[in-house]
């Protein structure tokens, strides 16, 4: 029988993290958090700057990342697969613009966050949604349609001078359907690997515009040091809340991730694809790494490759499950010199049923890999 872990982590999430939204959006009201490093190895604080290990960047880097995510044995090498959500590959640059700091004072609650750290980033990515049955001509009512989709689109963060808090807006837009070539760009990749040739891309969404809003408020809520030295190994838990708005996905979304490593970067979390982590600072001191763990729980109210496209009927949809959730695991790898960094990470990524008809949960994995440069 498979586990149900993911539900009862996202069901709990969703029941004791989603509340700080409503309670608080800004960290105006908060204690101010102490620069006193802690006297005692083990001693636990609520502010991430609080201690030293945590080091503020050493220049203003441009960061070039890639993202990919896949089911196969490259990615998955523990039970490759190729049905759902099949492949995804984006790339980002982010960096630290002046005009991200003017924005600061004319977005929501400017006033209550204070002064802030800031940081912007530009992005485009592709998906590619399956079902089961590569080999059926058919359509299959009671499956995942064929979906190929390209969006690209721009988010600005702020952080508060603690680096405590974060805040990031996000808006995309893109196309779905044949315009985005999923069709040809599956079909070469199997013909490539000869792999199963996919046989029901006449059924896929149709073409149509996408935009989507995306609002993440992460916090660093506990750092705790094992030892009295500075390249001492940590752990940190960092809970975040949020939601997307659109024609893409509209839900709403908690997630607590905790890390475990020595020299950690003095960020947010282990970035991903679609959620692209901070901008606001720089690479670690020297060399640092990290294992992770996150669960999160999603409030599921339009999902645009189960539910089909908005503006016009495509031929075969399914309805998405109102909650979904998720247990994602990983590593991250960084090295620094004086002006460049680089970062490696990979992860698993384990989903429940995101339709009553769904066969099994899904599982996927990811590559990423950050590039930093500073001038």
């Amino acid at each position: 029988m498979r586990s149900n872990f993911p539900m009862t982590m996202a069901r709990r999430t969703l029941a004791g993290v989603i509340t700080l939204l409503m309670l608080e959006f800004s960290p105006s009201q908060a204690e101010p958090a102490t620069t006193t490093p802690p006297e005692d190895a083990g001693q636990v604080t609520t502010a991430a700057t609080s201690d030293p290990t945590h080091t503020a960047a050493r220049f203003s880097p441009f960061t070039l990342a890639f993202f990919s995510e896949n089911e196969s044995a490259y990615y998955k090498p523990n039970d490759p697969s190729d049905q759902q959500y099949t492949a995804g590959n984006g790339i980002l640059f982010h960096h630290q613009p002046i005009w991200a700091e003017s924005l600061a004072s004319h977005m929501p609650f400017a006033d209550q966050f204070g002064p802030a750290e800031t940081g912007a980033g530009y992005f485009a990515y592709h998906l590619l949604h399956t079902p089961n049955h590569l080999d059926t001509r058919a359509p299959l009512p009671n499956d995942r349609p064929y979906s190929g989709h390209f969006n690209f689109g721009a988010f600005w963060q702020r952080v508060d001078p603690e680096r405590t808090t974060l805040d990031h807006f996000q808006l995309e837009i893109g196309f779905i359907g044949p315009s985005a070539a999923g069709k040809p760009i599956q079909k070469w990749i199997h013909k490539f690997f000869d792999a199963q040739e996919p046989m029901g891309w006449n059924h896929q969404l149709l073409t149509e515009p996408t935009f989507n809003v995306r609002v993440r408020k992460k916090w660093r809520a506990v750092y705790h040091r094992l030892g009295s030295t500075l390249d001492s190994l940590a752990f940190e838990i960092i809970p975040q809340v949020g939601f997307d708005a659109g024609t893409i996905h509209t839900d709403l979304n908690a997630q607590v991730t905790g890390r475990f490593g020595w020299n950690m970067p003095d960020d947010f979390g282990p970035p991903q694809l679609l959620d692209f982590g901070d901008a606001t600072t720089g690479p670690p001191p020297l060399f640092g790494c990290y294992i992770f763990g996150s669960t999160a729980g999603s409030v599921v109210l339009h999902d645009i490759y189960l539910d089909g496209t908005v503006f016009q009927s495509s031929p075969v949809t399914v309805d998405s499950a109102p909650l979904v959730g998720t247990f994602r695991y990983g590593i991250q790898l960084a090295y620094a010199g004086d002006d460049w960094s680089v970062a490696l990470g990979y992860a698993q990524t384990h989903r429940t049923k995101e339709f009553s008809t769904m066969t099994s949960p899904h599982v996927y994995g990811a590559w990423t890999m950050a590039v930093e440069i500073g001038f």
